[in-house]
């Protein structure tokens, strides 16, 4: 399922996100689909809208969680390096190489 396919829930279900790294190509009906995925992750309606706006045409759900999860290590990395800078564990390269 891509982020901008229909989601239709069974009645009664939570609905799921559908994490499978297909080929979304439909341009070149060749190319083969990558194995189906094999886990489900339940989401309240809301946050599928929300996962619907943050991703592109085409793009798969397990593209876009990944994509997401990279940037949220790169901020944390980048908190992590402005924390110690504040606390003064960080020298400039002038001062190291006095």
């Amino acid at each position: 399922m891509t982020i901008h396919d229909d989601f239709f829930g069974i009645s009664g279900q939570p609905h799921t996100m559908d994490l499978s790294p297909k080929v979304t190509n439909n341009a070149n009906h060749l190319q083969p689909l990558m194995t189906k995925a094999t886990k489900r992750v339940p989401v309240t309606p809301d946050t599928l809208q929300k996962l619907k706006l943050l991703g592109h045409k085409g793009q798969t759900y397990d593209e876009l969680l990944n994509a997401m999860m990279e940037a949220y290590k790169k901020e944390q990395f980048i908190k992590m390096l402005d924390a110690r800078r504040k606390e003064g564990i960080f020298v400039s390269l002038d001062e190291a190489f006095e």
